[in-house]
């Protein structure tokens, strides 16, 4: 069975921690019981422009939940992509064997250059009061 049937017929958090190759437990301690502001490090760094970005950054085991998750859902789109035939460059972000310096590559020697930065995109976790 494909990973990408495997996730469409899981009906439960059982099915779901065996498919990530995690136990039921450490799921549901992850997901539901530790306290979000436990599962991360909170840090300043300094921008460029001046003033600090607050960086929120998962704890280790954190890290490797969501490592698998990522891994599962880009085994789920290489699935699809095969099956619809469909072999996209646009996207960088996020996807396998893509970066910030494949994206750079596409624009080297382009007249205009559009860089934009959007305030909050993904959101926060506040961690520390």
């Amino acid at each position: 069975m494909t990973r990408l049937n495997a996730l469409k017929q899981a009906t439960t958090k059982k099915e779901l921690a065996d498919i990530l190759g995690v136990t039921q437990l450490f799921l549901t301690h992850r997901i539901y019981i530790k306290p979000i502001p436990d599962q991360y490090d909170q840090f300043k760094i300094p921008k460029r422009t001046g003033g600090n970005r607050i960086i929120n950054a998962p704890k280790s085991k954190l890290k490797d939940l969501q490592s698998r998750v990522s891994t599962l859902l880009l085994d789920c789109i290489d699935e699809i992509n095969k099956v619809k035939k469909i072999d996209s460059t646009l996207a960088h972000g996020f996807v396998r064997e893509r970066s910030i310096i494949t994206n750079a590559k596409m624009h080297l020697n382009q007249k205009n250059v559009l860089n934009i930065d959007l305030d909050n995109f993904f959101g926060y976790v506040c961690v520390n009061s």
